[in-house]
């Protein structure tokens, strides 16, 4: 991750993210293996907790990350989905023992 030319690349290939998707992937980054809360990631992507209306976006969003990091050559740490609650960047690929985050 390169925030400062907003830039993001995976092997060595650069990503074609969009801002919100870059945001996104900044968030998920910055806590690797612990759980974001929904309210959490809509914090750091658009600057507001509150929810309503934002959960159908967040999981388009998350779709598409999930798609662009899986279509590299290189593996990408996968994006899981905690029901109810969020989402992770899991470190490893199995997803073990993820950290719920305390704020």
């Amino acid at each position: 991750m390169d925030t400062r030319r907003r830039q993001a690349t995976l092997g060595g290939v650069p990503l074609p993210l969009t801002p919100t998707e870059f945001r996104l992937l900044c968030a998920l980054l910055a806590r690797p293996d612990e759980v974001l809360s929904r309210q959490e990631l809509a914090c750091s992507i658009w600057g507001y907790e509150h929810t309503s209306g934002i959960d159908r976006s967040l999981k388009v969003h998350v779709r598409r990350l999930r798609a662009k990091l899986a279509a590299g050559r290189v593996p990408a740490p996968p994006i899981v989905a905690v029901r109810g609650y969020g989402y992770l960047l899991a470190r490893d690929p199995t997803g073990t023992q993820p950290q719920t985050s305390s704020a």
